[in-house]
């Protein structure tokens, strides 16, 4: 269920056009749109884009990837592309295979919003419209069990080494926010509260109160493991070539936090899209045990309070299908009535997991 890109594409391309040029220092170029990602995917305006340069007698296909900062509707409050791209630029520099961000451009007045241009990178990645749990045409499902315990390992063994690294080293501290909360869980926590009464505007999400309330009364006690956490951290988010990766990708919801924050997510997010769906878990994807004995064995780190960012994860998730939700509305795919964004697969989900509490 693709979320349209929110502007006038031919538009974007003419302006894009002499930009390209300048940056490319040629005179002669073709830019071409080959449309957004149609599976994954809605926070982000994301374009795919293909430029034809001429030299001489002869024509080069390049092929690029456009993020724009959302000029419509915002599933998340803020965007910070700045923050993207040194994320991506500080993990390239240390070997991992995050897309090669060749611009970034903040001038508004370009195409209207902010944007940076990456290096296009063959891949593909498993659906989120819809889980490739439930759809038997997706690449996923027509894989073989074997092949789907290599993709999740894919995930499980590079979320292991972002974690493994030391964020000063890559001058990643700027993630740290004091504004919010003391340690990194009271920053996560005071940012998703306001993110909720943001996208709740002045209403109430009875649930995610409640879950909020606890989440605040059973904090972990003692000094926390702080690393560099993926944000978004599933194998949804990673391409794949022949099931092994070959892009990490989405980097938006990135921080400094206990990396237990990334491996509950990447878990709790499969289930709710499958479990939480009433929908099995296609054959050869490794249990919740098998991934987190996997991720201990790779970074040798503690899984203390792991059901806390269980259930942390699943508040998060709900909050986020707040707007997600609201999207799919505006975009006309649910009716203007529906209520979807308060009553939904993953707040049942989160429902039943605090009911085992």
């Amino acid at each position: 269920m693709p979320i349209l890109i929110n502007r006038d594409i031919k538009q974007t391309l003419n302006a894009l056009t002499p930009w390209f040029k300048d940056k490319l220092s040629c005179k002669e170029l073709k830019l071409e749109s080959l449309g957004s990602p149609e599976t994954t995917g809605f926070s982000n305006e994301t374009l795919i884009i293909k430029n034809t340069l001429k030299k001489g007698k002869s024509a080069i296909d390049e092929f690029y990837v456009l993020r724009l900062k959302p000029t419509g509707f915002q599933v998340f409050p803020e965007y910070d592309l700045t923050k993207q791209v040194k994320i991506m630029k500080a993990l390239r520099n240390v070997s991992l295979p995050t897309p090669e961000v060749l611009w970034e451009e903040k001038d508004e007045s370009i195409i209207g919003t902010p944007f940076y241009v990456m290096r296009w990178i063959e891949g593909k990645a498993p659906a989120d419209n819809p889980p490739f749990h439930m759809d038997p045409n997706s690449w996923v499902a027509k894989a073989s069990p074997e092949q789907r315990k290599e993709l999740w390992h894919g995930w499980v063994d590079y979320m292991s080494k972002v974690h493994l690294l030391n964020p000063q080293d890559l001058d990643l501290l700027f993630l740290d926010q004091p504004h919010l909360g003391k340690t990194s869980l009271d920053q996560s926590l005071s940012y998703y509260e306001d993110f909720l009464q943001w996208s709740m505007e002045g209403k109430s999400h009875q649930l995610c109160e409640i879950v909020l309330e606890w989440l605040k009364d059973n904090k972990p006690k003692g000094n926390e493991l702080i690393t560099l956490c993926w944000g978004d951290c599933r194998c949804g988010n990673i391409l794949y070539s022949n099931f092994k990766p070959t892009a990490l990708l989405d980097w938006e919801m990135a921080s400094l936090g206990n990396p237990l924050m990334d491996l509950a997510w990447g878990i709790a997010v499969d289930d709710a899209n499958s479990l939480g769906l009433n929908i099995p878990r296609l054959e050869g994807f490794p249990d919740y045990q098998q991934t987190i004995d996997r991720w201990i064995k790779n970074t040798g780190f503690s899984v203390d309070n792991y059901s806390y960012y269980r259930i942390l994860a699943l508040f998060k998730f709900s909050v986020i299908m707040v707007m997600t939700s609201k999207k799919m509305i505006s975009s006309g795919f649910l009716a203007e009535d529906s209520n979807y964004f308060i009553d939904n697969h993953v707040t049942q989900y989160l429902k039943l997991e605090m009911e085992k509490i």
